[in-house]
């Protein structure tokens, strides 16, 4: 196995699919992160 990148921390995995190309066997994961989106500041004018 060769992994291109380390997995960040705090990151969870999720799903992992295995895919055969031509070129080899890759797999790809899918990691989730729980984060805190904030609402967008109000903008334009009021009616």
């Amino acid at each position: 196995m060769r992994q291109s990148r380390p997995i960040p921390e705090g990151f969870e995995l999720k799903q992992v699919r295995i895919v055969k190309r031509v070129s080899g066997w890759y797999g790809m994961l899918i990691l989730k992160l729980e984060v805190a989106v904030p609402d967008p500041p109000p903008h334009g004018e009021p009616f």
